[in-house]
């Protein structure tokens, strides 16, 4: 029997392996490797040991191992692949991800989440700012970055009425894609201040009446995601913000609404019942609901409520 045996150390980059035998296919290039009959463990074995490979994923339904060795081929979020696969990233000098903290990121990720391209650093239009090549690495390009350490990488948007927004960069050892989605449920990804947030939604509603839940599950220090709870009632989405009648009681970023009576604020909600509830409303006519997550006027953050 042939002995196998793996170190995976991603930081540092170091594998130790004896291969075997194993099964190739006939449709590879020079831009991609197909392997089957490899488990997770091998086939990010063998990315590492190809100095040509940037990444691999694995399906691990069909055990079939796919090493991309294109930087043209990879998505620039490792999050966003298809439902089964495992998604491994080499990590270099210059990676899509980060170590540690997000002003450490030197990747070459210059778009946003909304897939809106990133203005040059040099430049001053179509948005005005104060940077400078002492604050910005690769100053004379778009890439994201995180100067000022609010724990996301972002930059400024070449859209004149889209001033800035955070870039879909996530460290380099966050929690991986949610393996097990639940029945009639879909989920997707956000990344904003430091938080990574699975969002979970109904592909369908009943003619249930709505229950409190928090369709939010955050990454936590330990890699894993926080509990989230679901409802998918009639009231659980909106075509109005202000008439939404649900109850989602979270934060998108997973954060515990307040009661709306201990909020110091004038605008609460229309509906005097509201008032002792900490479900997410739109008083303030925002577009979405919303909801406290301490106590003071501007303490507020958006729910995640899905549209009719």
């Amino acid at each position: 029997m042939t002995m196998y045996s793996a170190a995976w150390e991603m930081k540092q980059h170091i594998f130790s392996v004896e291969k075997d035998k194993r099964i190739i296919s006939n449709n590879n290039s020079s831009t991609n490797k197909i392997f089957y009959n490899h488990s997770v463990l091998r086939c990010a074995v063998d990315c590492v040991n190809d100095e040509n490979c940037h990444a691999a994923s694995h399906d691990k339904s069909v055990l079939t191992c796919h090493l991309s060795l294109s930087t043209s081929e990879l998505s620039s979020y490792a999050l966003e692949t298809n439902i089964g696969w495992n998604f491994l990233r080499k990590v270099y000098k210059n990676t899509d991800c980060y170590l540690e903290e997000s002003w450490n990121y030197n990747g070459n990720v210059n778009y946003t989440h909304s897939r809106r391209t990133c203005q040059m650093w040099n430049l001053q239009s179509p948005h005005t700012h104060s940077y400078t090549s002492e604050q910005i690495s690769d100053f004379n390009s778009n890439y994201c970055r995180d100067p000022d350490a609010i724990g996301t990488p972002w930059c400024y948007t070449t859209d004149q009425n889209f001033w800035w927004e955070f870039c879909p960069v996530t460290k380099c050892d966050a929690c991986q894609q949610v393996e097990n989605i639940p029945n009639g449920l879909t989920v997707k990804y956000n990344m904003s201040y430091g938080y990574l947030v699975a969002l979970y939604s109904c592909k369908s509603l009943t003619a249930d009446e709505s229950t409190g839940h928090c369709p939010s599950s955050f990454c936590q220090s330990n890699g894993t995601w926080s509990d989230f709870s679901m409802s998918c009632g009639v009231d659980d989405c909106y075509n109005n913000s202000s008439t939404y009648r649900g109850k989602v009681s979270c934060s998108a970023l997973g954060n515990v609404c307040k009661v709306w009576d201990t909020v110091n604020t004038h605008d609460h909600p229309s509906d005097p019942a509201d008032h002792v509830t900490n479900y997410c409303r739109d008083p303030k006519g925002e577009g979405r609901p919303y909801c406290y997550k301490g106590t003071e006027d501007h303490e507020w953050e958006y729910c995640h409520v899905t549209k009719c």
